[in-house]
């Protein structure tokens, strides 16, 4: 990925880390007393976009960034960072609704609406249950007839003066098979072999829906109906769920760039101590180099001086040899004509 020259490399490099102890912001603009502080920081332009900063007097952070000014255009000003943010709450209270006619894929169903729901879901349990009682005490046995229900009525051995009500049910016992029957309406239904399940639930939904106003189809629309209610609770709770995650994830955020800005406007100030400090330095060191090489060149003067008086004194005593070679000469001359003038004298006397 390429880098943006514009941040990277325009400021100090740094190979290592600070191991900052103190309790308190290395950059002292990140934490002002009051929120007046952050008027502070404008006007003396020490705020720059996307700046962060906690005021200690309401314990909030705000961020320097772009809001709608007085004429609606889009100026620098502070507003209040993270959870709280009145507009990150009113976001996410638009996307409640509180009844269930309002629909939309964003949107999540209030708590109070799940008690609505769950009220309905009750109601239909309950409705299927008194359903299903009713039919359960519809239909109640009576005894083996020993004549065909349909052809000849019901003859119950022990019950001569038997009337059929709706909801009897009796079992016709012939050679072939054991058939089973109901009264209704005036009238025996066959439910067939007793041994036939499948028959007899057919004819069964038949009659009950004939003599009880289709209360078959009646608990199956209760049980669709509850499916329903249950499956759009369901759908309510998961998307309810979906938007406290997203709640949840968009504060996290929220802290993470808190403290990433806090830690990046740290390590800036650390570098920017190290380097100052690596700079101070360097000027002591050139200092002493500079220095050094002052001495030096006194040093190399005098050694030069020193080496010309040198030279100078070898002269004066290369002149002082010559003079006294040139006097221990005259002096020779002189002690050969003494010595000359003696001999004559002798010879003389």
């Amino acid at each position: 990925m390429a880098i943006d020259k514009t941040y990277v490399g325009s400021g100090i490099t740094l190979i290592s880390g600070f191991d900052y102890a103190a309790q308190a912001p290395l950059d002292s603009r990140l934490v002002v007393p009051t929120y007046e502080g952050l008027a502070a920081l404008v006007n003396g332009t020490a705020a720059y976009e996307g700046m962060l900063v906690y005021v200690e007097a309401d314990c909030k952070t705000y961020q320097y960034t772009k809001i709608e000014g007085v004429d609606g255009e889009l100026v620098n000003g502070w507003k209040e960072f993270g959870f709280n943010n009145a507009d990150f709450i009113e976001g996410f209270e638009s996307n409640l609704v509180n009844d269930l006619t309002t629909g939309g894929t964003d949107k999540a169903l209030t708590a109070e609406q799940g008690v609505v729901l769950k009220g309905l879901v009750d109601g239909h349990e309950t409705r299927i249950t008194t359903l299903e009682n009713n039919i359960t005490g519809a239909m109640h046995f009576v005894g083996i007839s020993t004549t065909d229900p349909i052809e000849d009525g019901v003859t119950i051995t022990g019950k001569d003066d038997y009337v059929p009500a709706n909801g009897d049910v009796v079992i016709y016992v012939n050679d072939n098979s054991d058939i089973e029957y109901v009264y209704a309406n005036g009238d025996w239904v066959e439910l067939g072999d007793v041994n036939d399940e499948a028959r007899r639930l057919e004819a069964l939904e038949g009659i009950i829906g004939d003599a009880n106003g289709g209360l078959v189809k009646d608990i199956a629309d209760a049980v669709t109906a509850s499916g329903n209610a249950v499956n759009v609770a369901n759908g309510a709770n998961t998307t309810a769920g979906n938007a406290l995650t997203i709640a949840n994830e968009a504060k996290e955020a929220a802290i993470t760039a808190q403290n990433s800005a806090t830690a990046s406007a740290s390590a800036a100030a650390q570098d920017a101590a190290k380097a100052a400090n690596a700079k101070t330095a360097a000027e002591e060191a050139q200092a002493k180099a500079e220095t050094a090489q002052s001495a030096a060149e006194g040093a190399q003067a005098a050694a030069e001086a020193a080496q010309s008086k040198a030279e100078s004194a070898k002269d004066d005593a290369e002149s002082a040899k010559q003079s006294a070679e040139l006097s221990a000469g005259t002096a020779s001359n002189a002690a050969t004509a003494a010595e000359g003038s003696a001999t004559n004298a002798a010879a003389s006397a």
